[in-house]
């Protein structure tokens, strides 16, 4: 069998681009050609020509993040931790309180506008007339209203949302329904004006919105911790300003941020420090009432003190009672006139005693003496006698004063003695109440120095802030 011959083309020629299928193509499809061109460059010419230039401002914030978790010692989380307090703070630029404190900052109330043909062109710091807001109602938020100057002192206002017209002068209250406004001319206007203008009186919300939808905070290099923050508008210097604004306002916001806690926790402070002032008055007011009360500081010594002194006094009456009963056993051998009694010294006695008992025992002797050679009516005798009797009763009576004193001495000795158990008895509970008092201040004076220090700290850290 024959095999089939294969149609075989030179590959130039499959390659080449047929000239006359193509000259007779575009000779066929000429005006869609022409057509399709004129379109698309005047598509391109007109919106160039009446679209509004888009400017963008941007600028690079880096973080000043305090990182807890590497200065406890941890390190697995940095990166973690970085990325999640870089993406706080962005969330914290977009926050609605955030954007609330740039539209406090920025002049963006009221917007002022060139009406043209087709577009409308913000004038941005460079209108010719301003417009003081006295009082405003929701109705006229977010509106055009139409300004039209009629003189060197005069304007005209129309509402666009109604076709009220107004007319009013420069410098002097406008009432439009319940809102007052002020306008001013600022650029020399008068009714010959040839360019037509309007302003907007923007809300709160509308303006927040604006800046939301056209402000970008985006990370830039995590482990740098910095961020990208653009704003696109269509003035070029608003955009710049707003971008600026931005920063300055986070820079300061964030500082403030960081100075919170410290303020709190100072705050804090001042208001503890304030009740431990008064604790530690109470305490020493106390202690000084203590002392006063009980003319000593020391309780614990105090019980000491009281202690030695109930054990001296029983002693003392111990001692006391003991020379008594020994008083009395003397003076009954001086009226029984036991003369051995007599011979010994006493040594509770004091020594003038002594030496005269042994003087009245040897007149006792030689009285005794005398009764053996004499008889008891003679002369000798009853002068012995009655020398012996003047001795004896004045010894008694001496030794009865000494007597009553010393039982005088003894009953005060009871009554100090039990003064002091009644004391002693509230001691244990005064002790207690005291040592406790002296704890807690000590405790609070401790604590209290400690809270100054830290006081300090804070003030210092506070003070080494810069936005």
């Amino acid at each position: 069998m024959k095999e089939p011959i294969e149609n075989r083309i030179p590959s130039n020629q499959q390659d080449a681009i047929d000239t006359d299928k193509l000259r007779a193509v575009v000779k066929r499809n000429t005006w869609w050609i022409v057509v399709i061109f004129l379109f698309c460059n005047g598509s391109a010419y007109l919106a160039t020509r009446w679209t509004k230039d888009v400017f963008e401002s941007e600028s690079q914030l880096k973080l000043d993040v305090k990182r807890d978790a590497t200065e406890l010692g941890i390190k697995e989380v940095v990166q973690d931790q970085n990325n999640d307090m870089v993406l706080g703070e962005i969330e914290q630029i977009k926050s609605k309180v955030f954007l609330n404190k740039i539209i406090d900052s920025l002049n963006l109330i009221v917007s002022y506008y060139s009406e043209g043909n087709v577009l409308n062109n913000e004038l941005y710091k460079s209108s010719p007339f301003k417009v003081e807001i006295i009082k405003v109602t929701p109705d006229l938020n977010d509106i055009p209203i139409h300004f039209i100057p009629t003189g060197s002192k005069t304007f005209k206002l129309k509402i666009a949302k109604n076709g009220q017209e107004f007319v009013g002068n420069y410098e002097i209250p406008l009432r439009i329904g319940t809102s007052i406004l002020v306008l001013m001319n600022c650029g020399h206007l008068s009714e010959n004006e040839s360019n037509d203008y309007h302003f907007i009186i923007n809300s709160r919300d509308n303006l927040s919105s604006l800046l939301s939808k056209n402000a970008i905070v985006e990370p830039l290099n995590v482990n740098a911790n910095t961020i990208r923050i653009s704003f696109k508008d269509y003035n070029k210097q608003k955009a710049i300003d707003i971008v600026n604004k931005i920063d300055s306002v986070y820079i300061s916001y964030s500082n403030q941020q960081k100075n919170l806690a410290n303020r709190q926790k100072i705050d804090w402070l001042n208001r503890e420090l304030g009740q431990l002032e008064k604790r530690m008055q109470d305490y020493e007011s106390y202690f000084e009432e203590f002392t006063l009360q009980n003319k000593s500081s020391d309780a614990a010594q105090d019980i000491k003190r009281t202690i030695y002194l109930i054990n001296k006094y029983d002693s003392q009456r111990y001692s006391l009672n003991k020379k008594l009963i020994e008083l009395s056993g003397l003076m009954e051998s001086l009226v029984n006139e036991k003369s051995k009694s007599f011979t010994s010294q006493y040594s509770f006695l004091p020594e003038f005693f002594n030496k005269r008992l042994e003087t009245l025992s040897l007149l006792m002797q030689e009285r005794d003496r005398l009764s053996l050679a004499y008889n008891e009516n003679t002369l000798a005798f009853r002068q012995k006698q009655k020398e012996v009797t003047a001795l004896k009763d004045q010894l008694y009576e001496q030794l009865s004063a000494l007597k009553t004193d010393w039982l005088n001495t003894l009953n005060d000795l009871v009554k100090e003695k039990q003064k002091l158990e009644k004391d002693f008895l509230s001691m244990p509970d005064k002790n207690t109440k005291f040592a406790k008092n002296q704890r807690f201040y000590n405790l609070y004076t401790e604590f209290y120095l400690s809270m100054i220090q830290s006081k300090a700290q804070f003030e210092i850290a506070q003070a080494g802030s810069t936005p």
